[in-house]
């Protein structure tokens, strides 16, 4: 139990520390775009396709 409420701890101060450096940020964008591991794909077949992007964050 005591190891659970140390994760929840790690988590909390991890997600703090996040989301106040994108809060103090001038700018931050969605870069990078990917779907099924395409840039910019015309048709998936996928019932659940995979998406990724990246967050760019400029202080």
């Amino acid at each position: 139990m005591k190891r659970n409420q140390i994760w929840v701890n790690l988590f909390t101060i991890v997600l703090m520390y996040s989301s106040f450096a994108v809060f103090g940020a001038k700018t931050t964008t969605v870069i990078d775009l990917v779907c099924e591991y395409h840039t910019n794909p015309v048709g998936i077949d996928i019932m659940k396709p995979r998406l990724s992007w990246k967050i760019q964050v400029i202080f």
